[in-house]
């Protein structure tokens, strides 16, 4: 009797998951529970849940596959809702589109992407427009063909082109490696032939410092003598004020005599004057002029005594013309504009090497089927759809421009191929304010011109663009208008 119960439980659950909404036929023996009543997630089939928690508007599957039928695993796994569309086409749409209260017509247009009886099915009219749409695209894609021929032929010639553009490139590698390498030993050489003849950095600074010897040397000799002077005049008044004092008759009574022989007794008592002269001596200024005079190869031995100079001039005159470090390296005019031809010569290897890499990623992209996307590439769409214009660069940006400001989408992360159709994906867009960063799908179907056609935001900063382009016309794709019914 319980084996009994139990089938029947088993079989009921079977017969639910046969119509499992959201669910593609093709797909429905994924749903199906085991003996026991439970259902594996697809992604993790470690982890079971009992079935009758499939679509229950709850994510228990790390994958969101429990929920093909709801929206509760929005932006969990890759699971997407399939709708029917009896009469018209079955379509796929995201799960986020699920139960949001919008009836998605353009790809659910039986409505089953929300509660029953929230959205009509209007799969007849929809695919009574569709037959007219298609016998019209049938047309535009026949002209759209001819034009795709002629941006295969412009592949053609920009690939050719940009084979021929890399291999010059190559060779230039080459050619530019030789020359860096020429210039690195060409600095070598300069490098040694400073050390070697003694040009060094500090050559200014010896320069700067023997002039400012001189100068000083003269200025303290004049100073010197001036002193020597003014010290021999001093001591020859003192006597004279002296004798006057010794020999005043003060019964005279001469107001001049007695305020001189005060003031001067004022004066002395402050205390002698006894200047060092040894503060002036430009004996050992003029003994390290003579030293760097005599030198005539700045070595790492006559290095030290230019340092000493300096920091003489430092230490005596105050003097802040910057004191060279001993072990500054050598260098010259030469070695200089070989560092300078050195660096440009790599910078240019480096531009080289960059261009390559970039040619090299093109050559190899995938531009779909005869290349024919590459006749696109760096090219530029813009219309305006709305309030807005809005610019798609293939293999760039998106953009949208308006109120004097441009607004990125989203930058090229990829691209997918189908039969008259493929697909653009932007990421890392603009921050939105206060909302998400802006993303951009791009579908481009098959057209006679290469245009944005409209331009949707279904949810926040999330926006898709649809576009007509004969790249999209796959010659092995044939469209048949007649059957109207699938």
């Amino acid at each position: 009797m319980k084996h009994t119960l139990a089938a029947t439980t088993v079989a009921l659950l079977a017969a639910q998951a046969t119509a499992l909404k959201g669910v593609a036929p093709q797909d429905q023996d994924k749903y199906v529970p085991d003996a026991d009543g439970m259902w594996a997630c697809l992604g993790h089939p470690s982890i079971r849940i009992p079935f009758d928690r499939v679509n229950d508007d709850y994510c228990d599957c790390p994958d969101g596959s429990d929920e093909p039928g709801t929206g509760a695993c929005a932006g969990v796994g890759n699971t997407k809702f399939y709708c029917e569309n009896k009469g018209h086409i079955p379509a796929h749409i995201p799960v986020r589109f699920v139960n949001d209260g919008v009836c998605d017509y353009k790809l659910c247009c039986d409505g089953s992407d929300e509660p029953e009886g929230v959205c009509q099915d209007r799969c007849k009219e929809v695919h009574e427009d569709y037959i007219v749409r298609q016998k019209v695209a049938k047309e535009a894609r026949e002209r759209g063909l001819k034009k795709r021929a002629e941006m295969v032929q412009e592949a053609e010639k920009r690939k050719a082109w940009l084979e021929k553009e890399l291999t010059k490139r190559q060779q230039e590698l080459v050619a530019k490696e030789a020359e860096v390498q020429e210039a690195k030993e060409n600095l070598e050489e300069a490098e040694a032939d400073a050390v070697e003849h003694g040009v060094s950095v500090v050559d200014e600074k010896v320069v700067e410092a023997k002039a400012e010897l001189v100068r000083l040397s003269e200025v303290s000799t004049r100073l010197r003598t001036d002193l020597i002077i003014a010290l021999e005049r001093q001591r020859q008044l003192d006597a004279v004020l002296g004798k006057m004092k010794e020999d005043y008759n003060p019964n005279f009574n001469d107001p001049a005599v007695k305020q001189a022989i005060r003031d001067w007794e004022e004066i002395t008592a402050a205390g002698a004057l006894s200047p060092s002269l040894d503060l002036l001596d430009t004996s050992h200024g003029n003994e390290i002029l003579d030293e760097i005079s005599e030198i005539s190869a700045v070595g790492p031995a006559s290095k030290n005594i230019i340092s000493g100079a300096l920091q003489w001039l430092a230490d005596v005159f105050g003097w802040t013309g910057g004191i060279p470090a001993p072990n500054r390296d050598f260098t010259s005019a030469k070695v200089e504009d070989a560092k300078r031809r050195l660096g440009d010569l790599e910078r240019e290897l480096s531009d080289l090497n960059s261009q390559i890499i970039k040619d090299e990623h093109t050559l190899a992209f995938n531009f779909g089927k005869d290349d024919v996307l590459r006749a696109l590439s760096e090219t530029c769409i813009k219309n305006k759809v709305g309030e807005y214009d809005y610019e798609v660069c293939f293999f760039g940006d998106a953009r949208q421009i308006g109120n004097g400001q441009a607004t990125k989408l989203g930058k090229f992360s990829k691209v997918e191929f189908a039969n008259d159709v493929f697909y653009l994906e932007f990421e890392n867009g603009a921050q939105c304010w206060n909302g998400p960063i802006r993303r951009a799908e791009v579908t481009v179907r098959c057209g006679e011109e290469t245009k944005i056609t409209g331009v949707s935001e279904p949810e926040k900063c999330g926006y898709f663009i649809d576009m007509l382009s004969p790249a999209a016309c796959s010659p092995d794709h044939v469209i048949d208008v007649a059957h109207d019914e699938l």
